[in-house]
């Protein structure tokens, strides 16, 4: 079945999934290398993404699912 929606994978380390889209903003949740995905938006460096429960923000390169430069409406 195709979905309408992007979905992406955490890569690397942990992530702090962010409550801004700043590198000081306070942390929503911890993702564990290998935790899957919704991708909301993108622009610039930073993504909106909803995973295990939680909405935030990540930048570009915590996760696999999106080009470089694209941006996500």
């Amino acid at each position: 079945m195709i979905q309408g929606r992007r979905s992406l994978l955490v890569t690397g380390q942990e992530r702090l999934l962010l409550r801004e889209p700043e590198g000081g903003a306070a942390p929503v949740a911890r993702l564990e290398a290998g935790v899957v995905g919704e991708l909301i938006g993108c622009s610039g460096r930073w993504c909106e993404v909803s995973a295990g429960g939680y909405d935030g923000w990540l930048p570009r390169d915590a996760f696999y699912g999106v080009y470089p430069d694209e941006i996500v409406d």
